[in-house]
């Protein structure tokens, strides 16, 4: 997509700012994302989720003073 050239317009502020622009390209452009986003990304997404859960639940900070 170019959006420099001004030739596909970007994802709204609300959208950008939560890291959801994605969802965005997505839904104007599903057959040609969706394998892309859903079966490739997704279970990355989803191991590097349940890795960081993991770890913020095994990993507890030590207590400062």
């Amino acid at each position: 997509m170019n959006f420099v050239a001004g030739d596909v317009s970007r994802a709204r502020p609300a959208l950008r700012k939560a890291g959801l622009e994605w969802l965005d390209h997505l839904a104007r452009e599903p057959r040609r994302l969706a394998r892309r986003y859903l079966r490739e990304d997704a279970p990355f997404a989803a191991a590097l989720l349940a890795r960081s859960l993991h770890h913020r639940l095994t990993h507890r900070p030590a207590h400062r003073a």
